[in-house]
């Protein structure tokens, strides 16, 4: 018997996530999607970061997901004159399918919403990638847990 699909979800803030029922996982918070990540990732953990005023900031993403970390953060990238290297590690890439039922570039009114979120999934895996002129994206399909501690990515 073939496990269920990962199944297309709305959110409370009407952003879309993912659901694995073969886990019971959700991607994200059933309360909210894109609220969530603007709320953690964004405001809590790359904000700060960007308030240091450091030059290059590098982040590693253990579960690259849906990219909607990787598109906020290069959303940022547009606005702020710091170097971002973003590695997004994942162990089962989405289909393109998924990805492409997601709603995320119309909850943010940036004109480069769209076009940002087409480059980073159309980024090839294991090579870095520059998708703006600060932003370099390298998606690496891998299990981390082989890699740790040597740092091996």
């Amino acid at each position: 018997m073939s496990q269920p699909k990962i199944q297309h979800i709305t959110t409370q803030d009407g952003s879309s996530s993912l659901y694995q029922p073969a886990l019971d996982e959700h991607y994200h918070s059933i309360h909210g999607a894109y609220t969530e990540s603007m709320h953690v990732f964004i405001r809590m953990g790359l904000e700060p970061l960007l308030a240091q005023q450091k030059e290059h900031i590098r982040v590693m993403e253990v579960g690259f997901g849906t990219g909607l970390n990787a598109w906020l953060t290069a959303l940022h990238s547009l606005d702020h004159h710091f170097m971002f290297h973003y590695v997004g590690l994942e162990l089962q890439p989405l289909e393109q399918e998924l990805i492409s039922s997601l709603n995320y570039t119309y909850q943010h009114a940036h004109p480069q919403a769209k076009p940002l979120w087409e480059a980073i999934h159309a980024a090839p895996w294991h090579a870095p990638h520059t998708i703006t002129p600060h932003f370099t994206l390298e998606k690496q399909e891998l299990d981390w847990t082989r890699h740790w501690p040597t740092g091996t990515f």
